[in-house]
């Protein structure tokens, strides 16, 4: 019997066909009348081939394994370092990126990356996830950045990144049994014959070989600071009187972990009196980490006359020029007054 569908003014008959024999046959048309017309449709020839024998009636069905072999390979989580061998201290970004041809709901977190062996900074994502089309191994995919971090490895030696895991629901449609010839009607997209599975996704794991520091010429000033930075520093005042405050800046401006960055070391003349410092950063977590860290000290000469503030000294090691890099402030001159 034919299944009929009535859609919009429209009837569909379908007719579900099984040869009983090898050969060649012809369907011949189908014809209706309509107002006193006669409309007919056109012949169909078709070969019917010896086939190969029915396996057993569970072999049609979508076993698990065939399911999630097919997800894996359409639905997936790539780790992706900006590189793999780094000074220790120096920044790696790690993106984590999802990539899918499937129709899939929202993740759910089952597991974040561990980063033993790392000082970490979460880098700034749109509060929306942007899924964008990319080619990968020469086939489309949908993809999105779900997390990147900053990375500075705290030791040298071999480190390793652990994968990212979501769970996520995927929605496919079920085969069935190849032998009931109406599941091939019925399987067609109109009728909505899908399931959801979830699945558990994992990224990658990223290995960081992380190299130590040179043990030459470090200089004395050098606290383990590394990146590349300018350095300021600056007094708000050169003529004050005993007991009366001044105030001595310094800024830290560069790439690098800003918030790693220890104060410099200052030598004051004797009967100079410093308060503990006041610090803030101003960090950029886009990209590279950047920033601003300025220290600030309330200092109160306790004897008049006139005194030499010595060169301030800042030290780090610059991974681009694979050295150190030491920036002095210059010599200021107070006069104190009685």
């Amino acid at each position: 019997s034919p299944v009929v569908l009535f859609i919009e003014d429209m009837y569909s008959f379908s007719f579900i066909l099984v040869p009983t024999a090898v050969g060649k046959y012809k369907i011949g048309s189908a014809s209706i009348t309509q107002s006193g017309k006669s409309f007919k449709s056109n012949e169909l020839s078709i070969e019917v081939v010896q086939g190969q024998s029915q396996r057993s009636s569970n072999s049609g069905n979508n076993s698990s394994d065939d399911i999630d072999k097919d997800i894996s390979k359409n639905l997936f989580i790539l780790a992706i370092p900006d590189k793999n061998t780094v000074y220790q201290g120096e920044q790696i970004s790690v993106t984590f990126k999802i990539f899918t041809r499937l129709n899939i709901s929202s993740p759910q977190l089952s597991k974040l990356p561990q980063f033993n062996g790392f000082w970490t900074e979460d880098l700034d994502l749109p509060n929306n996830i942007v899924l964008t089309d990319e080619m990968y191994n020469g086939e489309r995919f949908k993809t999105a950045v779900i997390k990147k971090a900053a990375l500075f490895p705290s030791k040298s030696g071999s480190l390793t990144v652990t994968p990212f895991e979501l769970k996520i629901p995927v929605v496919y449609k079920k085969k069935r049994n190849s032998r009931d010839p109406f599941n091939d009607f019925f399987d067609d997209p109109f009728f909505g014959r899908s399931e959801t599975k979830e699945v558990l996704v994992r990224s990658n794991s990223v290995n960081i070989k992380s190299l130590p520091l040179p043990t030459t010429n470090v200089p004395a000033s050098f606290t383990g600071v590394i990146g590349s930075y300018t350095f300021d520093a600056t007094i708000d005042k050169q003529n004050v009187s005993q007991n009366e405050p001044f105030t001595l800046k310094l800024v830290v401006s560069g790439k690098g972990n800003i918030q790693l960055v220890d104060i410099p070391n200052i030598k004051l003349p004797g009967g100079f009196e410093k308060y503990d410092p006041k610090t803030s950063d101003k960090i950029n977590r886009l990209g590279t980490i950047s920033g601003q860290k300025v220290i600030e000290y309330l200092i109160v000469p306790r004897v008049s006359g006139r005194h030499k503030i010595a060169p301030i000294e800042f030290s780090f090691f610059d991974p681009s020029k694979k050295s150190y890099v030491t920036l002095k402030s210059p010599e200021f001159i107070l006069n104190v007054a009685k």
